[in-house]
C-alpha cells in the first residue's frame, strides 16, 4: 500500500456488528430460558398452532397470532380463569409456518376452540431432571427464524422477572471451581470472552425439585 493511501475500514466495523449481533442472540436466548424457569411447571402447557392450506405471508402470521391471543384473553375474562401468561415464538422461513407457544394450565379443548386456522398440537410442558427447561426453550428458539416481530420472541406482560445474581471476580480465578446455591444442581458453566463484555464465567444452575 501507497504512504498515504486509506485503507478500507469496513472489516473492522463488520467484526463489531457481527460480535454485536451475536451477543444480542445470545443474550435473548439466556432471558427466555430464564423466564421459562421462573414462570412455568410441569402443568403448563406447550403448544404448536399450526396452518393448513396456503401457507400466510409474515404480516398475516402476525396478525393471526395476535387474534388467538385477544381471543384468549377475551374468553378467560369472560369463564371467569385466570389471567394468561405466556411465551411464544412464530417461524415464518419454513415451508410450514407455525407458532410456538409455552402457556399456563386451560383446558385443552379450551385452547383447541381458539384457533381455526389449522392444528393445535398441545403436550404437558416437558421438564428435564437435568436440564430443567432448557432443551424445550433452545428447541422452540433454535428454529430458523424472519424475525416476523421485533425480535425473537414475545411475551404477556405479566411474567415474574427471574433473579440474576452477579458476582465480579478476579481474572486469575477465571477458571476456578463454583458451586451451584444450596437448594440448586450446577448444569454448566460457560466461559466466554467477549469484545464488548469482555471475560465473564455463565454459570447455569436449575432448582432440584421436591
Amino acid at each position: 500500500t501507497r504512504r498515504g493511501s486509506k485503507l478500507p475500514r469496513c472489516g473492522k466495523n463488520q467484526v463489531s456488528r457481527e460480535s454485536q449481533s451475536a451477543l444480542n442472540e445470545k443474550n435473548s436466548k439466556k432471558n427466555f430460558i430464564r423466564l421459562v424457569e421462573s414462570n412455568f411447571s410441569q402443568d403448563d402447557l406447550f403448544i404448536t398452532l399450526k396452518y393448513k392450506g396456503n401457507p400466510p405471508g409474515s404480516t398475516q402470521l402476525k396478525k393471526d397470532f395476535q387474534n388467538f391471543i385477544r381471543r384468549l384473553k377475551y374468553n378467560c375474562k369472560k369463564e371467569g380463569l385466570p389471567e394468561p401468561v405466556y411465551m411464544a415464538v412464530s417461524h415464518d422461513s419454513t415451508a410450514r409456518p407455525h407458532h410456538h407457544i409455552i402457556l399456563n394450565k386451560y383446558s385443552w379443548d379450551f385452547i383447541k376452540s381458539l384457533w381455526n386456522k389449522g392444528s393445535v398440537h398441545i403436550s404437558n410442558l416437558e421438564y428435564d431432571s437435568e436440564y430443567g427447561y432448557m432443551q424445550v426453550s433452545k428447541y422452540i428458539m433454535n428454529e430458523k427464524n424472519n424475525n416476523t416481530f421485533s425480535k425473537r420472541w414475545c411475551s404477556s406482560q405479566n411474567l415474574k422477572k427471574p433473579k440474576v445474581v452477579y458476582k465480579e471476580i478476579k481474572r486469575l480465578n477465571i477458571y476456578q471451581r463454583v458451586e451451584a446455591p444450596k437448594g440448586y444442581r450446577l448444569i454448566d458453566v460457560e466461559i466466554t470472552d467477549n469484545v464488548f463484555t469482555g471475560t465473564y464465567q455463565y454459570v447455569r444452575c436449575v432448582k432440584i425439585q421436591t
